[in-house]
């Protein structure tokens, strides 16, 4: 099929895709602090202890594991935009929140935080669940890969700049204290974090702005069938169930994975809090170019081939994160190496996941059904965290021990498990729709903005 002019586009069309790109440059900044490193050194600074640390920025996984399938019926009755509008503003006034626990008393902080997440939390479940479906009747289908892979290239260009030029702040930060006329103490350094997600904050409020302005052309259905009978009928779906407990079984192995990094480049050997931005950058700029590849590759060869190289991947990678000492490498690059990688096998791995979904969405009920595929997949992101926090809490593993000559920690202790977990989980493929049958692919970049 021959790919549209864009001066065929409606202007409802036209504005939809300019505001979608706009909406996702100004909001995908909250998200992305999770896993950049920026919260987890606010939190280390706030002397948040690390069990907790993981637990807290498993949240957004947690949130969209209990929320997506009410909100997502929420959406398709009442109406898509209308409900992200609301959430919009909900996380961004977590954020908010964020951004001012460090004003809080020492025994209040942690509370203060917990209240913002649980804020920014709710507002993202109400976000998220009809994205694809509000999107999916404004990008023709032919137009659909060229502006998927537009939407998430000028998102992940605006976080790379702004995580850039947080860690090179970070780096420097008793001479950035010292630029604005700050003593270098710890308190002002939480104030340097604290103007960082302040921006991120406002950055979240003009969101809401764009996605107010997203136009819905697929009316809401009022639908009066019961909830739980909904999600069933969406469940009877040819094959979805098993594709589902895949997407669990692999966000449970590698969900935790980015956090584990993070703790062992700040418990274990040392980095600044500069460098753990930095390095969450750069698996940034590795997804950029996993984005690129992972459409490319499942155009050419299918979802399959995409899937079991990225799940082999994954393992790998753990595997290669505990032997970062065996390298005549220096510590820092051996691990901005790993990050790029693993962005990148992320983002492509994305690219197959999110081709699937589209391909399974039915004719009704679209924000529940993909709801309900991706509840599966953050169940065990957040599943993933969860078992993580709770091995640390326990003290289940030791502090210090050796494998092959390399002296680990605990954290290096989870990150076997999880690397075990991820190869034992190889044989779960089978369940993916396209492993089983000939891939059924969109076109390159369909993947979630």
């Amino acid at each position: 099929m021959s790919s549209p002019s864009t001066d065929n586009f409606t202007p409802q069309q036209r504005l939809g895709m300019r505001c979608a790109i706009l909406t996702q440059c100004f909001g995908m900044l909250g998200w992305l602090s999770f896993t950049s490193g920026l919260l987890l050194v606010y939190l280390t600074t706030l002397h948040v202890p690390p069990e907790r640390i993981v637990m807290y920025l498993s949240t957004p996984a947690i949130a969209l594991l209990l929320l997506n399938l009410p909100c997502g019926a929420l959406a398709d009755r009442y109406g898509k935009r209308r409900l992200a509008v609301f959430g919009g503003f909900g996380q961004a006034s977590g954020f908010t929140i964020l951004a001012l626990t460090g004003f809080a008393p020492d025994e209040w902080a942690e509370a203060a935080f917990v209240l913002g997440l649980l804020v920014f939390a709710v507002g993202l479940g109400m976000q998220n669940c009809g994205w694809f479906a509000l999107l999916r009747p404004i990008v023709p289908e032919p137009y659909r890969g060229r502006f998927f892979g537009k939407l998430r290239f000028w998102w992940q260009l605006v976080a790379i700049l702004f995580f850039a030029v947080t860690g090179f702040v970070l780096s420097s930060r008793d001479q950035a204290l010292q630029r604005i006329g700050w003593d270098a103490t710890e308190t002002n350094a939480l104030r340097l974090y604290q103007l960082l997600l302040a921006a991120i904050s406002a950055s979240m409020f003009i969101r809401v702005v764009f996605y107010a302005r997203i136009p819905e052309l697929e009316p809401p259905t009022p639908d009066r069938m019961p909830f739980w009978q909904a999600v069933v009928e969406c469940a009877r779906r040819d094959r979805l169930l098993g594709y589902c407990a895949y997407l669990f079984l692999l966000m449970l192995s590698v969900g935790a994975a980015l956090m584990i990094f993070g703790l062992i480049e700040k418990k274990v050997l040392d980095f600044t809090d500069g460098q753990v931005v930095w390095l969450g950058t750069t698996t940034m700029i590795g997804g950029v170019f996993g984005y690129l590849a992972g459409g490319k590759a499942t155009d050419r060869f299918g979802t399959k081939a995409v899937f079991c190289v990225c799940h082999l991947g994954y393992g790998a990678l753990m595997f290669l994160f505990l032997f970062r000492g065996a390298t005549p490498l220096s510590a820092i690059h051996v691990a901005g190496t790993l990050h790029f990688l693993f962005g990148f096998t992320w983002a492509a791995s994305s690219i197959a996941i999110t081709t699937e979904l589209l391909g399974m969405l039915p004719t009704g009920n679209q924000a529940l059904a993909a709801s309900l595929i991706e509840t599966f997949q953050r169940a065990g992101q957040a599943l993933s965290g969860v078992l993580c926090a709770w091995l640390l809490k326990i003290g289940l593993l030791r502090d210090e021990w050796s494998l092959w000559g390399q002296n680990l920690s605990q954290y290096d202790g989870l990150l076997l498990g999880y690397g075990l977990l991820v190869i034992i989980a190889v044989v779960t493929l089978g369940l993916v729709p396209s492993v089983l049958h000939k891939a059924e692919t969109l076109p390159h970049g369909a993947g979630s903005g």
